[in-house]
């Protein structure tokens, strides 16, 4: 007997959407721009130190994140930098939007009285 589903957030519920250029944005396209600000070049273990730095702590604000993530790749939290990535983050126009069909199953799912659930590595900021 099913007594709950569990769903991940993104690209599985929800993903982002570049308005005025009409396009899917995937993480990697993110991920690729904040390790060009950083001026990293090894790209081997970026994506888990760019979890680790980002998404296994509580912050109070963006500066506060990335600043975390300048720490983990050895780079300076200048103001100007981390305006920067924060600023890359906030591409102008992006919108979070949900598949059409996932919100039909989870309407189903209601319906159906099943419990549901929400599991994402994802950092804290994004939920307020």
């Amino acid at each position: 007997m099913i007594k709950a589903v569990i769903f991940d957030l993104w690209e599985t519920l929800v993903f982002k959407w570049g308005v005025g250029d009409h396009h899917k944005l995937t993480f990697k396209n993110e991920l690729e721009e904040l390790r060009s600000i950083l001026k990293i070049k090894d790209k081997s273990d970026f994506i888990v130190r760019y979890e680790k730095a980002t998404q296994l702590k509580k912050f109070n604000s963006e500066y506060e994140l990335y600043s975390s993530l300048c720490r983990e790749f050895d780079v300076k939290p200048e103001k100007k930098l981390i305006k920067k990535l924060i600023n890359a983050h906030k591409q102008e126009g992006i919108k979070v939007v949900p598949y059409q069909e996932m919100v039909d199953i989870l309407r189903k799912l209601k319906n159906s009285n099943y419990k549901t659930a929400l599991v994402s590595n994802t950092n804290n900021l994004i939920v307020k």
